[in-house]
C-alpha cells in the first residue's frame, strides 16, 4: 500500500552486483523479471521510494526455462506462439559479434533474442507497452546463426498497434514496434528486440498467433520448389 522499489542482486553482502531494478512498473508498485542461473543465489530487496514505507506482498513466480538470450548463439529454448514477456535491454550483455542487419534503422549491440517455430498461421509481434524507442527484427533460421534471412522488421509502428487495440500505451509512445508475418509450419524464426541507435530500457514483447492459416509461399521470395512430374495440391 505504498510506493515500492525492487532491487535484485547477485554475489555476497559485501560484493553485491545489480541484476535488476524497478521503481514504478504497475502504478507505484514494482515488477522485475530476470533469468536466474542454476546454482546462483540472488538477494531481493524491497524498499520504498524516498522515505515511503508500508505493507507489501512480495510475489515470486518461476516461469520455467529462460527464454530470452542476448545473442543468436545463446538461445537454448523456443517460446510458444502466444507469448508475453517483459525484459530490459539495459541489462542485456552486449553482443561481441556484429548484429545481423534486417532493419535500415541503426541498432546498438544490446539485443534480446527469442526463438519461435511457425505453425502455418500469421504471427503478430509487438513491443507496444515499452518505455523506449524499440526496433523489431524477424529472421528465418536457415542453417546456422551465420545464415539468417530477414523476414520483416519495424521501427515505429505508425498506428498499427492502436488499430489492433493491443495497448493504450502505443497511443502515447509511437516509437514502439509491431510486425506481422506468415510463419511457415515447423520453420524456426528469431525475433529480436533492439533499440533505435542503441537506445535501451524496459520492454514488453507480445506474440499473438492468428487462428487462420496463411500461404507461406504467397510472395516471390518464399516460393515453394516444385519438382517436374511431382503432383501438387493447390487450393
Amino acid at each position: 500500500d505504498f510506493d515500492t522499489v525492487l532491487q535484485v542482486f547477485s554475489g555476497s553482502c559485501f560484493g553485491l552486483e545489480c541484476v535488476r531494478y524497478n521503481d514504478d512498473s504497475c502504478s507505484l508498485q514494482s515488477e522485475v523479471e530476470f533469468c536466474a542461473e542454476d546454482g546462483v543465489d540472488y538477494l531481493i530487496a524491497v524498499g520504498g521510494f524516498g522515505t515511503d514505507t508500508g505493507n507489501f506482498l512480495l510475489n515470486i513466480i518461476d516461469w520455467g526455462d529462460c527464454l530470452q538470450a542476448s545473442s543468436c548463439e545463446d538461445i537454448e529454448f523456443s517460446i510458444p506462439n502466444n507469448f508475453y514477456s517483459v525484459g530490459d535491454l539495459s541489462f542485456v550483455t552486449p553482443e561481441t559479434l556484429s548484429t545481423p542487419s534486417c532493419s535500415p534503422a541503426p541498432l546498438g549491440n544490446q539485443n534480446a533474442w527469442f526463438l519461435v517455430f511457425g505453425s502455418g498461421s500469421p504471427l503478430y509481434v509487438d513491443t507496444c507497452e515499452s518505455c523506449f524507442d524499440t526496433v523489431i527484427s524477424v529472421f528465418e533460421h536457415l542453417e546456422s546463426c551465420d545464415d539468417l534471412r530477414c523476414v520483416t522488421h519495424n521501427d515505429d509502428h505508425n498506428g498499427e498497434c492502436i488499430e489492433r487495440n493491443t495497448s493504450n500505451v502505443c497511443e502515447q509512445n509511437s516509437l514502439t514496434s509491431a510486425v506481422s508475418f506468415c510463419a511457415g509450419s515447423g520453420i524456426p524464426y528469431f525475433i529480436v528486440v533492439s533499440g533505435f541507435a542503441g537506445d535501451t530500457g524496459p520492454f514488453r514483447l507480445t506474440i499473438t498467433e492468428d487462428t487462420s492459416s496463411c500461404l507461406y509461399n504467397d510472395v516471390c521470395e518464399f516460393a515453394t520448389r516444385v519438382d517436374f512430374g511431382t503432383p501438387q495440391l493447390v487450393d
